[in-house]
């Protein structure tokens, strides 16, 4: 018996090709130009690869990450914009005034004289020395989440870092242990905490923190202010930055910022 006598042209595949084709689970794609939208300070080519680094991760990784909605993606950014600031910094800022450590650290509103001299100093409106932002560190984070006092350093070591900052030596303790579980791989952030501040484990931290506190299942209810706050509380209760991050969310959410990345 002749097979495909028909004189109909045969299509062939190959196998590999076929099978890779199937096992492909990006859902998403997630483009530098959509970041630089997201963090709106960042000129062009200004921390591309870094940018490039963190769409690469999520678009690789959307369905295992729970990033596989655009809602989701919305609220994710949403919280990354306000840890990271306009200008994408993996590591937390504590370039502060006088007055602003007061206001946001009971320690400087208990040690005025120190707030006064590890504060930046303007002149006629202009930073004309910046804050020491390691001696803040040391000072605002000492004998908290498992660091030890401010001669030992940890404070500073261990300051917030990443796309939802870790703060503290347990919690990149807490991250070191969940990464060499869920990624196969052992990363020993607690002696080198820098690898956060690169594009690949700075959203995998962040992810960590999504994941571990199912802040997806947040994400997923609604896209409103009051869910917004739900996620920010889960991520860091007392801070005074609700109302920016509701902000963030609905410029990310009416811009469709991510709305060509499905």
């Amino acid at each position: 018996m002749d097979g495909f006598s028909s004189g109909a042209p045969v299509w062939h595949m190959y196998p590999v090709i076929f099978l890779n084709a199937i096992a492909d689970k990006r859902t998403i794609h997630i483009t530098v130009d959509m970041l630089y939208k997201v963090f709106n300070s960042l000129k062009s080519l200004t921390k591309s690869s870094f940018l490039q680094e963190i769409a690469d991760e999520i678009n690789t990784h959307a369905s295992e990450y729970k990033l596989d909605t655009i809602l989701r993606v919305n609220h994710f950014f949403a919280q990354l914009r306000e840890e990271m600031g306009s200008a994408a910094s993996p590591v937390e800022g504590l370039n502060y005034s006088e007055e602003g450590l007061k206001a946001n650290f009971s320690y400087f509103r208990t040690h005025p004289a120190e707030a006064k001299e590890y504060s930046y100093t303007k002149v006629n409106g202009k930073i004309t020395k910046h804050a020491n932002e390691i001696a803040i560190a040391d000072r605002v984070y000492a004998n908290r989440l498992g660091n030890g006092n401010v001669s030992s350093g940890d404070g500073s070591t261990y300051r917030g870092r990443g796309g939802i900052h870790l703060t503290g030596k347990v919690n990149y303790q807490g991250f070191s242990d969940y990464y060499k579980k869920n990624w196969s791989t052992d990363v020993d952030f607690i002696n080198n905490p820098s690898m956060l501040e690169k594009g690949t484990y700075c959203v995998r931290s962040a992810v960590y923190f999504w994941l571990r506190e199912k802040l997806y299942d947040l994400a997923d209810q609604v896209d409103t202010g009051e869910v917004v706050d739900k996620i920010t509380a889960k991520v860091n209760l007392y801070t005074t930055s609700y109302a920016k991050r509701r902000e963030h969310f609905e410029k990310i959410k009416s811009t469709n910022v991510f709305a060509d990345a499905f």
